[in-house]
């Protein structure tokens, strides 16, 4: 019984140390690279996107489904800080979008401990100007 309780204990240890690993990976996100996340999570997640357009006032009346580009449009005024903190709220707020980011901005080390990833120039694009679909792959680099 204790083996199993030192192991559970030892599972939430690396949990909680990969969690603030994470958010400190969100921490050195770039604009582009933030706007990016969020978008591919309002893409994939309908709960996140149903905060994301509530708190971003783009819910005006009942019943009404904000478009695509208004979304896209709004994450373009806002400033870097406001969108790691978004980011935060989405990883804190949801298990499923944390792995997902997990993966994509940490590298498990040998020992089970996690680093953050390396990212080129090129790793993530910005959100153009024109709102366009070409700035949205389907997946981010691993």
């Amino acid at each position: 019984m204790m083996d199993i309780k030192k192991g559970l204990q030892e599972i939430e240890k690396r949990r909680t140390a990969a969690l603030e690993v994470l958010l400190q990976a969100v921490e050195q996100l770039s604009t582009d690279k933030a706007q990016r996340i969020i978008m591919e999570i309002l893409d994939r997640n309908a709960i996140a996107r149903d905060w994301f357009e509530e708190q971003g006032g783009l819910k005006t009346t009942p019943g009404h489904t904000p478009e695509r580009e208004e979304s896209i449009n709004l994450i373009k005024t806002i400033g870097v800080s406001n969108l790691r903190r978004v980011i935060r709220v989405f990883i804190i707020e949801n298990g499923f979008i944390e792995e997902i980011l997990q993966k994509k901005l940490l590298v498990e080390q040998m020992d089970g401990t996690f680093t953050i990833r390396d990212f080129g120039q090129n790793s993530v694009h910005a959100i153009p100007r024109d709102g366009s679909e070409q700035a949205f792959p389907s997946t981010l680099p691993s």
